[in-house]
């Protein structure tokens, strides 16, 4: 013989599931109102039923691997330079490629 839910799928939520875990971590809802009567509660009653193994289960394996970054991480960044209002933006080009050979690329500004 099945048994009847105390608490109707109509009001009963699922918790979801982390990325890493295999199954929801369990669900809440509210008592069937017949229920709580039977028990001599009047009103509106919760509860929620959780299964917590698998949320704690990268606890239980040890701490994340340490990706070390790089001493020298690449450049994103665009140079700002500031001279006289007669320089032109060719002339500024012009020295940063010949101080900086096949490792200064000069781009044009947006």
């Amino acid at each position: 013989m099945r048994r009847k839910p105390i608490i109707p799928p109509s009001i009963r939520a699922a918790v979801p599931r982390f990325p890493w875990a295999a199954r929801s971590l369990g669900y809440l809802g509210q008592i069937h109102p017949l229920v709580a009567k039977n028990y001599g509660i009047d009103g509106e009653i919760y509860c929620a039923e959780l299964d917590l193994t698998d949320a704690f289960a990268p606890a239980a394996a040890g701490p994340p691997p340490i990706i070390l970054l790089p001493k020298y991480p690449g450049v994103s960044r665009d140079l700002a330079i500031v001279c006289d209002e007669n320089i032109t933006v060719a002339q500024a080009e012009a020295v940063i490629s010949a101080a900086g050979g096949k490792a200064a690329a000069v781009r044009e500004a947006l």
